[in-house]
């Protein structure tokens, strides 16, 4: 798996090489911006391209390699390569008419072949064609087109001049999950995982999520048809959260514009994707099994088994704080929630993880107010006594969350107890 580690590690990448910078910019782009297969298919033929393995790009390494198939799979029953090789190919078409026309180098994926290919632009082949003669202006409109051209360069100047750049970096703590040249992955919770666990009457854990036998495996043995039968449809079907929606509409303009941040369902990512980069984790381990990986790092910890209430334990309690924390019966209802926010660094030690986790959907959007607001941030900063003045920086932490809920919607939060990490 270590080639495509590399592939993935390659959009977080400072690199001269201008091909990986071009499938950099290609990635980013908006044909790209809701296909993270096509993103990983792109980066990984790139990669093994450039590192002189394109020989070796064929159709059942690919399957095994990138999407985690069988060694022995057939490429015959299976066509999901071919598949993707095509869309690809349409989106880079897509990418050339409309976003790449200055490009001055191709990426060409030829029929018939995984193996890219690299050229110059036609625009940079071209010769330069020659401006039509044009009769000899008099002296006057010498000095009208020079006045003028002073004019445009002046006014060119004051434009360039006070034309914002790129936007600035968000605001602390959402700065420490935020890399000026890659984009940050949000991981929303996977619904259909906890329909699962509530068919099942248990907390799938992760690795039964990740191995190749999930979702059949949700689906139990004793079952009844009508059981089975929706079993089989979130077995085809991914589902996001109202709560996850609206936290990713706060995260977006917070981070400056979508291309800052990479939105994907916790059923796409991978282990060897948590080598590099900075992640957002949305819901807790009942809704995102991805959080559980981190749970013997943390002191707030979500305890949900399916069809329960469930609480947020507190594994040592301060002075004047309780060991366990309840909220609300349903998502719905009004009354007063819990939530915890968490950021640490990865476990790889090549980026940091925030996670916003609450026990129902309405805590998990207070916990994404209290990091994408100015109100939350501050809040945030004095609970835990950080000076509003400048980004703090490798300052990890913990805050346990208590929110009041009206009509199944977070209307106001205060932070309980916070911890930090080391």
């Amino acid at each position: 798996m270590g080639n495509l580690t590399e592939a993935r590690s390659t959009e977080g990448r400072i690199d001269s090489d201008e091909r990986r910078l071009l499938a950099q910019r290609i990635a980013a782009s908006p044909p790209f911006q809701k296909t993270e297969r096509l993103r990983s298919l792109l980066f990984y033929l790139v990669e093994e391209s450039i590192q002189g393995r394109a020989c070796q790009l064929t159709e059942q390494r690919i399957g095994h390699f990138l999407f985690g198939k069988s060694a022995d799979y057939s490429p015959t029953e299976d066509s999901s390569v071919r598949a993707n090789a095509r869309l690809l190919r349409m989106r880079l078409h897509e990418y050339y008419d409309r976003y790449g026309r200055e490009d001055s180098l191709v990426i060409d994926l030829p029929k018939g072949s995984y193996a890219p290919q690299f050229r110059p632009s036609v625009q940079m082949l071209a010769p330069a064609a020659e401006p039509p003669a044009l009769p000899r202006p008099g002296w006057r409109k010498i000095a009208l087109l020079a006045g003028g051209a002073v004019f445009c360069v002046a006014v060119g100047y004051l434009v360039a001049r006070w034309q914002p750049s790129t936007p600035p970096p968000p605001s602390w703590p959402l700065s420490e999950v935020f890399d000026p040249h890659s984009q940050t992955q949000v991981v929303l919770s996977d619904i259909n995982y906890g329909l699962f666990c509530l068919l099942n009457g248990r907390i799938i854990d992760l690795e039964e999520y990740l191995s190749a036998r999930y979702p059949a495996s949700a689906n139990p043995a004793d079952s009844s048809p009508r059981e089975s039968h929706l079993a089989a449809y979130l077995s085809r079907t991914q589902f996001v959260s109202y709560a996850d929606s609206l936290l990713a509409n706060r995260l977006i303009p917070a981070f400056g514009g979508a291309n800052r941040i990479w939105l994907r369902g916790a059923r796409d990512l991978k282990t060897h994707d948590l080598a590099d980069g900075n992640f957002i984790f949305v819901g807790s381990p009942a809704g995102n099994p991805w959080v559980s990986l981190f749970e013997d790092r943390l002191n707030f910890v979500v305890v949900k088994a399916p069809g329960t209430l469930g609480s947020i334990v507190n594994r040592h309690p301060g002075p004047g704080e309780r060991d366990r924390y309840s909220g609300i019966g349903i998502t719905g209802s009004s009354g007063e929630d819990y939530a915890a926010v968490a950021l640490l660094p990865s476990a790889g030690g090549h980026g940091n993880v925030l996670i916003l986790q609450g026990l129902r959907q309405e805590g998990t959007e207070a916990a994404g107010m209290l990091v994408s607001t100015d109100e939350g941030r501050a809040m945030l900063r004095s609970a835990l006594k950080i000076r509003a003045d400048g980004s703090p920086r490798r300052v990890f932490f913990e805050a346990l969350i208590r929110c009041k809920v009206v009509g199944g919607s977070a209307a106001g939060a205060e932070i309980v107890a916070t911890r930090f990490l080391h």
